[in-house]
């Protein structure tokens, strides 16, 4: 029996396969590219015990109920820290409930390693404490410092040990500049799907695409954030450290509903 021809479009498409598989395995700069497990052991090391750092990202999620229905929030979350006592925690928008805890709404900290303000924008209301064990959200200043790390940063330092693989290389915008990046999948084993955007020279992730999977259905949650500025290292401006009362703003002994 003689062979078919093969079809233009079967034959592209395994073209297309093949440049595919010749673009990740080598690097925009003619090197090999690394393995998904090098790139993460990377990340990780970058966003393990850091001492000073600045970033800020939009955070857009959307969750779809059973019913199909769907809610979509955003926040806006700045942090500037100097440990171990300085910092500057801002965060706004629909979904910044989700972030501040104990205070449903926007809230601003921000420690100058002698005094914290706590101010809350929807009351217009401030408090101002000595450094001490009760000072902010989580207590004292570094567990709060802590607290932000575990939520935004203990992926880049544990999700390593899972299912990984890299798939591609893209550029995108980082610190208002294109930056060419890996781009990683982690699946782990509950069915969670992470997708980080690794910039190749600092291995600082600048875009995080969380899925929550169900079989045969769309993704029951959906979280996207966007680092616009990610800094590690390096001087941090002593003035992310001061906070000046926007105008309107009253400093109160004890938070008034």
């Amino acid at each position: 029996m003689r062979g078919r021809a093969i079809e233009p479009i079967v034959f592209t498409s395994a073209v297309a396969r093949v440049w595919l598989a010749l673009v990740v395995s080598h690097s925009a700069y003619g090197q090999p590219a690394p393995t998904a497990a090098e790139v993460l052991q990377k990340v990780k090391a970058t966003y393990t015990n850091m001492s000073q750092y600045r970033w800020s990202a939009t955070i857009t999620e959307e969750q779809v109920a059973a019913s199909g229905e769907n809610s979509v929030t955003t926040a806006s979350v700045l942090v500037a820290v100097q440990k171990p006592n300085q910092l500057r925690w801002v965060a706004s928008g629909s979904g910044a409930a989700t972030y501040t805890g104990v205070y449903v709404g926007d809230e601003v900290v921000v420690s100058d390693g002698n005094n914290v303000v706590w101010y809350r924008p929807k009351l217009k209301q401030y408090t101002k404490t000595p450094i001490g064990p009760l000072v902010t959200p989580m207590g004292t200043v570094s567990a709060f410092i802590d607290h932000i790390e575990d939520t935004f940063f203990q992926g880049f330092r544990a999700l390593g040990t899972f299912q990984a693989r890299l798939l591609r290389e893209e550029t995108v915008s980082g610190n208002g500049s294109p930056v060419r990046c890996y781009v990683v999948e982690i699946v782990t084993p509950l069915q969670t799907v992470f997708t980080w955007w690794v910039d190749e020279k600092r291995n600082v992730v600048l875009r995080e695409v969380f899925e929550a999977r169900r079989p045969g259905r769309r993704p029951s949650v959906t979280r996207r954030t966007e680092f616009s500025v990610t800094q590690i290292g390096g001087s941090i401006d002593k003035q992310s450290f001061v906070f000046s009362p926007p105008a309107g703003a009253r400093q109160m002994e004890a938070f008034e509903q």
